[in-house]
């Protein structure tokens, strides 16, 4: 219920970001993280010896969002439809297991080359690429211990997390080279768009005109409640063939001054 920091955007918090936010030296960040890095993948002062990534003239796509989703296929032609409406060009669907079978909603995105559906987690951890720079290593062996970790299902509280933060570890190695030159981390409810009277209609648009010099963006939006529903609804009106959809039925959000507004 925090207003947007941007004055741009609006909606979900969100971070979307091109490559690794590297502090400014390695002791800040031991600083920052109370040594956790340094403890759990190695000693990270060694990547700080190294000049910072060179940003690409050109990319094969501008805008790539991924997800991890479990169960949620009532939202995902939506969620997919209205993000091709703000200019993403492609999507790293992450399945935890969803026993709801998505992949009847997927397949015709599938084959139009619009989602890469991923099985989530694999059998096994991804090897790493041949001649990493130290960066590259030290992130490699963060998605290591991270999928190592969700494959053994060994974290008890939040059990998702660790499937998750490897999920968009994946993305980032998907994504970069060239690949995207943004990749957004969407949650399937979690909704960014430009704000009313900004002179933008699309998300790309932002990008390409506010912060064509930026490496990562995050967005602080707004929660929105249930708008008076006790109960989903079925569909858009009664006796419709149409489910309904979630950017109609829940518009009401908390202000500042604790009046809901739409």
């Amino acid at each position: 219920m925090e207003e947007s920091g941007d004055q741009w955007l609006q909606d979900e918090p969100i971070t979307v970001r091109e490559g690794v936010n590297i502090p400014e030296s390695a002791t800040e960040q031991e600083e920052d993280n109370n040594g956790y890095y340094a403890d759990t993948v190695g000693d990270s002062s060694s990547l700080y010896s190294e000049p910072p990534p060179v940003k690409l003239a050109s990319h094969e796509r501008y805008l790539t969002v991924a997800t991890l989703m479990k169960n949620q296929r009532r939202w995902l032609r939506e969620w997919i439809e209205f993000y091709l409406m703000m200019g993403v060009e492609h999507f790293l669907i992450y399945d935890n297991n969803s026993t709801d079978f998505p992949e009847e909603v997927l397949q015709y995105y599938i084959d139009e080359g619009i989602v890469t559906h991923i099985p989530w987690p694999p059998s096994s951890v991804p090897p790493p690429e041949s001649n990493q720079t130290k960066i590259e290593e030290w992130q490699y062996a963060w998605f290591n211990d991270t999928l190592e970790t969700c494959i053994q299902d060994m974290w008890i509280v939040h059990r998702q997390v660790p499937c998750q933060l490897a999920a968009y570890a994946d993305a980032v190695r998907r994504t970069k080279g060239g690949v995207s030159r943004w990749l957004g981390i969407f949650d399937i409810d979690e909704y960014i768009y430009p704000r009313p009277g900004s002179g933008f209609t699309r998300l790309v648009d932002v990008f390409r005109t506010r912060y064509t010099n930026f490496d990562h963006l995050q967005i602080y939006g707004n929660t929105f409640g249930t708008s008076g529903h006790i109960e989903q609804a079925a569909h858009r009106k009664p006796n419709d063939s149409i489910q309904a959809l979630l950017t109609e039925s829940y518009v009401y959000r908390a202000d500042q001054d604790g009046i809901s507004r739409l």
